[in-house]
């Protein structure tokens, strides 16, 4: 699937920082969101081993110039092999009711260029 929009937010319920994807197949008839923790704290600070650090150096090709700039537009317009699976428990371990249960991407590798 094809990544169309990618971008950071804070959210407040979490005290977190969040990654937001949203990706589309090639003919661009269904689409799926990908989340993906960034950092605690006022401002997005990265880890080497987060998981974000990972995914960013897969949609970049290799590791960043510098380390401190890792912008989530590196991951639109590229496309991912994704494991998309049903989140049915909410943060707390609580299951979803059947209508709040909603899908998840993650990001295997890149394909392509």
């Amino acid at each position: 699937m094809i990544c169309i929009d990618a971008r950071t937010y804070f959210d407040p319920g979490f005290k977190a920082w969040k990654l937001r994807l949203k990706f589309v197949d090639p003919l661009g008839r269904e689409h799926v969101f990908g989340f993906m923790h960034v950092s605690h704290g006022s401002k997005p600070e990265i880890g080497r081993r987060s998981k974000y650090y990972a995914a960013w150096v897969e949609a970049n090709g290799g590791p960043p110039k510098r380390k401190d700039r890792l912008p989530p537009k590196v991951f639109r317009g590229k496309a991912f092999l994704l494991r998309i699976r049903d989140v049915i428990k909410r943060h707390d371990q609580h299951e979803h009711s059947e209508s709040d249960v909603y899908s998840n991407a993650e990001i295997i590798r890149r394909i392509g260029p």
